[in-house]
């Protein structure tokens, strides 16, 4: 892999989306929004939560929330839409650019997406009182392993279904349901034993909230969970340079 090459992918995309400043701020608006139906709204019936209040409890998990929207949507969607309909892809590979070159620039550049999402929720946080400047610093930077994990798995879904309307299926099926139950907004000693068990091995969303709540209730960042993140990333984003060598390179 060449990492001039894999800059220029990124930086090709940063462009193009920087044309379009909007976006910046609307593809965000999904987090802020349960941030504010959740935290400000719910939060004032349900009081607290493991000792903290509610909007405290929720803010770290609406931080890995919106790094999983920013990073998995670049990355499904967007990235196809490159693929398949704008040909960029096949243009790329045409060039000294290889598959590993094109994938690890997509990668990097839906986790840059990704690390914007969860900052404008740690901005809103922060002006909200709370969490403080330093936290939020300190949240965005634990946000990398998540969002990175995320458009990891984004790239492979890209790098292996059949068209575009899969994602629909995919986010219905899976991430809604990762969303919800990955410890986002109640504890997972509520559910039945089995899901408990099986929750850390199915959802990545599980590890980021845990990492990031960690730090947020006691101050420590334990590195377990963003070893699991980094790790599932690595053989992620070797898996997307597999199956996507087989689907552009005939």
């Amino acid at each position: 892999m060449n990492p001039e090459y894999a800059w220029k992918i990124f930086y090709r995309n940063l462009v193009a989306w920087w044309k379009l400043g909007w976006a910046i701020v609307v593809n965000a608006l999904d987090p802020l929004i349960l941030l504010a139906a959740f935290g400000f709204g719910l939060g004032k019936l349900i009081g607290e939560v493991d000792g903290i209040p509610y909007v405290q409890y929720i803010a770290p998990a609406m931080v890995s929330i919106a790094a999983l929207y920013g990073s998995l949507f670049e990355t499904t969607y967007n990235s196809y839409v490159r693929m398949y309909y704008d040909h960029l892809y096949e243009a790329y590979i045409s060039t000294r650019v290889n598959l590993e070159d094109l994938v690890v620039g997509e990668i990097a550049w839906g986790t840059f997406r990704g690390m914007v999402y969860a900052l404008l929720v740690i901005i809103v946080l922060m002006l909200a009182g709370i969490i403080s400047p330093l936290q939020g610093f300190i949240l965005l930077l634990l946000s990398i392993p998540v969002a990175l994990v995320f458009s990891a798995m984004g790239m492979l879904l890209t790098s292996t279904v059949p068209s575009i309307t899969f994602f629909d299926y995919i986010y219905f099926v899976y991430i809604s349901p990762m969303m919800l139950f990955s410890g986002t907004y109640f504890p997972l000693d509520v559910l039945p034993g089995f899901l408990q068990a099986i929750i850390p091995f199915i959802f990545p969303l599980y590890h980021g909230v845990h990492m990031l709540r960690g730090f947020q209730m006691t101050g420590n960042v334990e590195f377990f969970s963003p070893g699991i993140l980094l790790l599932t990333s690595s053989i992620l984003t070797h898996l997307s340079i597999v199956f996507m060598r087989r689907r552009i390179i005939k």
